[in-house]
């Protein structure tokens, strides 16, 4: 019985088969034409050609202009740096909080300290008490901040253990 079945499946595949021949003779055309008139076209085509992202880079630093980062910034670096983790001229996205502070040390190879005071309320003693944050930051080439300068840092994704702040501009 199954041996029927496919019998009957066949035979309407070869009606099939026929009919579109007859219809393609008809037209005076087949697809086997159309198929070699498009080959030469396919063959013109140029093949994608991968791009590595250093090669983008290089082609983004001969332009000279720091990218939009997001953020209002007064004075933009005017220097083109190769660094990818900087903000302006690398691939670093910035994000999330966003700080002004004094540079306290600058050992680091392309990293700063900044520190910042803040007021922090004790309500028992209707009092407030002065407290400062230490947070480590990148500090791209092209901003090259040093010890002294007042600085503004912008929150990045985590660069190492200790840094997630970059350094978007110096303020003094």
């Amino acid at each position: 019985m199954a041996e029927k079945k496919s019998k009957k499946s066949d035979n309407k595949k070869e009606k099939v088969e026929d009919s579109v021949a007859e219809e393609e003779r008809k037209r005076g055309s087949s697809d086997n034409a159309r198929l070699s008139d498009d080959a030469p076209k396919a063959a013109a085509k140029k093949p994608a050609v991968h791009v590595k992202k250093t090669e983008k880079k290089a082609e983004h630093l001969k332009e000279g202009a720091a990218r939009d980062i997001g953020v209002p910034v007064a004075n933009p670096p005017k220097l083109a740096c190769s660094d990818l983790h900087c903000p302006y001229h690398g691939h670093l996205s910035v994000r999330g909080r966003i700080f002004e502070g004094a540079v306290i040390s600058d050992k680091m190879d392309k990293g700063v300290v900044v520190e910042w005071d803040y007021l922090m309320e004790l309500p028992k003693y209707k009092r407030f008490m002065r407290k400062k944050s230490r947070v480590a930051a990148h500090n791209p080439p092209c901003i090259n901040a040093h010890t002294g300068n007042i600085v503004r840092i912008a929150e990045c994704r985590p660069l190492s253990k200790t840094k997630s702040f970059v350094v978007i501009e110096i303020l003094k």
